[in-house]
Order: C-alpha cells, then sequence, then structure tokens
C-alpha cells in the first residue's frame, strides 16, 4: 500500500517552538487528514474512486462490461449487490467507496482473475480453432487420398468438417483421467463396437500417439464392491444409489496392429487387426477421419506404412473364452436391391456430431453377418472445396456500389415465453475453498443461476448462492 506523507507548517516565522495552532487545524482539514484518520478508526483497510472502482471491477457484471449506463454510484453498489457482499462491509463516501474487510476485497480480486482467465481461454481457443481450419481441410484431402478409387463415399460424410474431439475431452475428467498425461489424444467419439455374437454395444473410443482405447460406462451400485447395472447404462438411465464409472475394455498399441479392413461400400465398419491377438470390429459415423488419424500416428510411431484393404467382405478372429475358445467369424457386404433408407435408427436417439441414420441392413446368420448396403457415391469422388469452412470473422464480401438501399430491418422477435429455471445434478464431491464458491455433495440438485462462464457456474444449493465448477456436475431437465 502507498505512503502518502504530508508536510506541515507550524508557524510562518520558520522558529523553533513555536507553534500556531489555528494554521496547523487549517491545514490539517485543507489536506484531509481529519477524513483520513475516520475513516482508519472505523476500521476500513480499502478506499477507491467511485470511477476507478467500477473500471477495475466492471467485468465481474453483464450490466457494467463494457461500458455502465448510469450513475456512477449505482454502478458501484450493483457491482457490490451482484457479488453478494454485506453492505455493511461497504460504505460510500462523496467520492470513494470504502471496504472494511479485506475478505471482501480478496472475492473481488479472485472474480476478476476467474474472468480475465475465462476470457483468455475462449480468446484462445477461438484463435485455435481459426488456425486449425486449414489443417483440418488438409487432413480431410489426406484422408480422402486414403480412400480415393477404392471405397464409394457418403454424402453426409464427404465435406463433414473434420473436429477430432467428439466427446469434449476437456470437460471430461472421468475419461481424461483414464488417458496417461505422456500421451496425446488426437481423435475421440462414441462408437458401436460388435461382440463375437455380433451385439451392437456402445463405446468410448479415443485414439492418442502411442495406443487405441476402447472404453465401456458401467452403473455401479455405491457399496456394492463393483457390481455394476448393464441395463441401466443401456437405458441411458442413472438408478438411485448408482454411479457410472469409465473402464478400459481394451487398449491396442499402435505399434501391434497389422491392418485394417474395411469394405468396398458407403457403409460405416472397419476392422482393426492385431498381432497375435483378436480383431475388432467397429462402427463408426467418422469413420475416415479415425482411420487418417490412425495411419498417421503409426506412420510417426513405427516409420512403416501401416496397410488397409478394401473388399466386399472378410473374416476375422474374435476373443478367446475360457469355455468357448477362439473362434472365427465372417462379414459379408453388398449392394441392397433399393436405395432407400434400411433400419433407420430414430433421429431422438442419435448422438449430436457423432451418429447418423443407418441406410443399410444387417441380417446375421449363426457366425456370418451380411450387410445390406444402398448405392453411394462413386469412388473417385472428392470433398467440395466451395462448401469448406471458413474461419468465422474473415466471410466479408467487398462492393463498390455505394448506392445501394439498406437492408429492410428484421422483424422484432416475439417475446420470449417464461422457462422454468434449469437444474444441476452433482457428480463429484466438491468442498469450497474461498468464500464465494459453494460446497456441494454427489448428486446434490442445484438450481442454475448463470452459466455465462465456462468454467465456473453460478448456482444456488439449500439457500446458499455460489460458483461450482462446470465439470463437477450436470445440467438436467
Amino acid at each position: 500500500m502507498t505512503n502518502n506523507v504530508r508536510c506541515i507548517k507550524p508557524n510562518e516565522n520558520q522558529a523553533p517552538g513555536e507553534w500556531n495552532s489555528s494554521s496547523v487545524i487549517e491545514q490539517v482539514k485543507y489536506l484531509g487528514l481529519v477524513a483520513n484518520i475516520e475513516v482508519r478508526k472505523a476500521g476500513f483497510v480499502y478506499r477507491r474512486e467511485f470511477a476507478k472502482f467500477l473500471s477495475r471491477y466492471a467485468i465481474l457484471t453483464k450490466q457494467t462490461w463494457p461500458k455502465w449506463n448510469g450513475k456512477v454510484t449505482d454502478g458501484v453498489m450493483h457491482i457490490v449487490d451482484t457479488m453478494h457482499l454485506d453492505r455493511r462491509e461497504v460504505q460510500l463516501g462523496n467520492t470513494k467507496v470504502f471496504i472494511k474487510s479485506p475478505e471482501s476485497l480478496h472475492i473481488l480480486e479472485d472474480m476478476r482473475l476467474r474472468k480475465f482467465d475465462n476470457y483468455a481461454r475462449i480468446i484462445q481457443r477461438a484463435m485455435k480453432r481459426f488456425c486449425a481450419v486449414r489443417v483440418y481441410q488438409k487432413q480431410r484431402e489426406q484422408a480422402t487420398d486414403i480412400l480415393y478409387g477404392r471405397k464409394e463415399r457418403n454424402a453426409r460424410s464427404l465435406d463433414r468438417d473434420y473436429v477430432g474431439d467428439y466427446c469434449n475431452l476437456h470437460q471430461r475428467p472421468d475419461l481424461q483421467r483414464l488417458i496417461p498425461r505422456s500421451e496425446k489424444t488426437d481423435f475421440s467419439s462414441y462408437l458401436y463396437k460388435y461382440d463375437r455374437r455380433f451385439r451392437r454395444q456402445g463405446r468410448y473410443f479415443i485414439s492418442t500417439n502411442q495406443a487405441l482405447y476402447i472404453i465401456d460406462e458401467e452403473c455401479v451400485k455405491v457399496g456394492s464392491g463393483g457390481k455394476s447395472n448393464s441395463s441401466a447404462v443401456q437405458k441411458n438411465k442413472q438408478p438411485d444409489g448408482y454411479t457410472i464409472e469409465y473402464k478400459i475394455k481394451r487398449r491396442i498399441p499402435l505399434e501391434t496392429i497389422n491392418e485394417i479392413k474395411m469394405s468396398e461400400y458407403r457403409d460405416n465398419f472397419f476392422l482393426i487387426c492385431v498381432n497375435n491377438d483378436y480383431a475388432t470390429l467397429l462402427e463408426l459415423s467418422s469413420k475416415t477421419e479415425a482411420v487418417s488419424i490412425i495411419l498417421k500416428n503409426y506412420l510417426k510411431k513405427t516409420n512403416r506404412v501401416l496397410p488397409i484393404t478394401f473388399g466386399q467382405g472378410f473374416d476375422y478372429a474374435v476373443k478367446k473364452q475360457s469355455w468357448i475358445g477362439s473362434g472365427t467369424r465372417s462379414v459379408k457386404f453388398s449392394h441392397a436391391a433399393t436405395a432407400a433408407l434400411m433400419n433407420q435408427i430414430d433421429p431422438k436417439k442419435l448422438r449430436k456430431g457423432v451418429d447418423m441414420p443407418r441406410d443399410y441392413d444387417v441380417k446375421i446368420n449363426r457366425n456370418t453377418m451380411t450387410v445390406m448396403v444402398s448405392s453411394g457415391l462413386p469412388k473417385q469422388s472428392r470433398p467440395n472445396q466451395t462448401n469448406a469452412e471458413k474461419p468465422r470473422g474473415l466471410q466479408f464480401k467487398s462492393t463498390n456500389n455505394s448506392s445501394r438501399k439498406p437492408p429492410t430491418k428484421p422483424p422484432r422477435p416475439l417475446a420470449a415465453k417464461p422457462t422454468k429455471q434449469k437444474k444441476l445434478r452433482a457428480l463429484y464431491d466438491f468442498q469450497a475453498r474461498s468464500a464465494d464458491e459453494l460446497s456441494f455433495a454427489t448428486d446434490n440438485e442445484l438450481l442454475l443461476i448463470d452459466n455465462s462462464d465456462e468454467t465456473w457456474w453460478k448456482a444456488e444449493l439449500d439457500g446458499k448462492t455460489g460458483v461450482v465448477p462446470s465439470n463437477y456436475v450436470e445440467l438436467i431437465v
């Protein structure tokens, strides 16, 4: 804190031992020392001019940022009320605001730093997305070269944008903890794995620079020692007394893969063959992107090109079981009689950005699965460059015609219907570490107040309000 020194002249004659009381009192009042002494006696440790206080902490609320429209004192009190500071800790003077306890000041400073950190992350993600456009376009061209002339293409996937992280791993600590920190994740998505009986099972698929991970989610009863309820997971429900856990079902090191097999048609199947081990049959709508990343990482890891074969079918070995033993399964592909959509999944059950309607029919006869596929685009199809995604903010359109009439204003939007307040369910226990945070336990239901900040949401529990980490809760209706 800055220390200011004031000099007071005891007399006008510059004589030692002479004290002019009236002159000294006038100087003390003129320098404002009386008000300073009263403020210090009252215990206020912080003071700042209204305009400077509002400028420093305006970022804490949407109403004051970037500019407050109103009286400066009203803006100061709006920040104080929004941050839930005790009115007894804050006093307004003629030109300055005074704060009594250091804890109140620490709350303002901590929230200010969090806001700046959140906005910095938003800018960083936008910049990374901007820089990644060309990278993903190049990756899409390389992926197209892999399938060019060898496999029919799907119109829905040929021109789509490559994302890479379809599971939002930066918001999924439960999945992140399964992957070693030494490995870099290049692709993640939800897909379907087929077992030895050709049963379709949902799994999480993560591809790193070292291995492939197939992860399952299980509904485990609390205190049961790991007893799971698989039917609850299939129904996408979490019964009372159960918690969802994620387990790695299989880890495939890249150097152990000897081949990838695909069909010549527009289906979403691909087979991963492993040296001296069983193969894994997968179904993924973004298979082209996933396979291209596997080939790239395999080349970097082993300095060899991973073989990929295309045909009208393939045979593969399934996992050996103690009471059954290993065996061989066959998958055959052929064109359907009509190009109409067959066996289409209910669109309401599709995962956004992950699943696509199945326009092929599957028939199972003991150890053989026959996939009837409708006709797709020719094998020589390539992405349409005109439909490639452009960076936001760069879609300018120049014109020299200054006489054009301005566009008509759009109609005013209708008044929004009142919506019910959203709720949050706690996924993990959280213990508050500062005065503005809110503690909660697993499965507690909180009322959502504000989720404009991506990392810390404002919520209410048992009449108490505070911020909670967004990756510790999930949004419920």
